[in-house]
């Protein structure tokens, strides 16, 4: 995927000299591949195509009208949901199964949305209609909790919610991330770190505020990532800038 500390970028072939002490983490990762069988679909989050070994992510099952999930399958077990799972297996998949929703039960859909997870309690299934859950969103370290929207639409990050019926809530978080730059040699040097996996961001140049040229995109946040430009001394001035995409 990447590499980390003294070399950057994803190129697979690189050559360093050792000119002091140095520290080289090599990163590699694999897909999760969703699928569904009967009535509904799988959510993964955060979204990406490739992640990480030991990297943990929030499975979301979403029943279709009048079914729930039943088991999980391959890559998981058991009948959570969402259902927390950290990538160890390559190219793994997994499944939810769907049926129809037994009477007087009902479902619960809860999805992520940007830097954050939801704790459901209690975390089943299915619920006899009637019952109370407790949702806690939690917000990644530099992530702000935004709103709950769906079925639920409060900003408070701890909500109760009365099963009376199948529900569908979504917790938005933020997409924040951070930048930093600093001369080396001749050139300069951009760091960004802090976004959510799934995400890309732009970074941009100009000489005048007026029109922008592309320097660089970095998507997936799993380290920081380093961008370099050189310094031109035939122009006064030379402003960057980093946009979501």
């Amino acid at each position: 995927m990447g590499w980390s500390g003294a070399l950057q970028g994803n190129n697979p072939t690189n050559t360093i000299t050792i000119n002091q002490s140095a520290s080289i983490q090599a990163i590699f990762g694999t897909s999760l591949n969703p699928t569904n069988i009967g009535n509904g679909t799988v959510s993964i989050h955060p979204a990406a195509s490739v992640y990480p070994y030991g990297f943990n992510v929030q499975v979301s099952a979403i029943p279709s009208p009048g079914a729930c999930l039943v088991q999980w399958r391959d890559a998981a077990t058991g009948s959570q949901n969402p259902l927390n799972l950290t990538i160890a297996t390559a190219n793994a998949t997994i499944t939810g199964i769907f049926a129809p929703l037994p009477t007087s039960k009902v479902s619960l859909t809860v999805i992520s949305d940007g830097g954050g997870y939801v704790i459901v309690n209690p975390s089943a299934n299915i619920y006899l209609q009637g019952t109370t859950n407790v949702l806690t969103a939690v917000a990644n370290s530099g992530q702000n909790f935004i709103g709950w929207s769906g079925d639920a639409t409060n900003t408070t990050n701890v909500i109760s919610v009365v099963m009376d019926k199948s529900k569908s809530i979504t917790a938005h978080f933020s997409h924040n991330f951070s930048q930093k730059f600093m001369k080396t040699g001749a050139n300069l040097q951009f760091s960004i770190s802090g976004g959510v996996s799934g995400d890309s961001y732009q970074l941009l140049t100009s000489t005048n505020l007026s029109t922008w040229t592309p320097m660089a995109t970095n998507v997936d946040f799993y380290e920081p990532v380093l961008f370099f430009d050189s310094i031109d001394k035939t122009v006064p001035y030379r402003f960057y800038k980093t946009v979501g995409q």
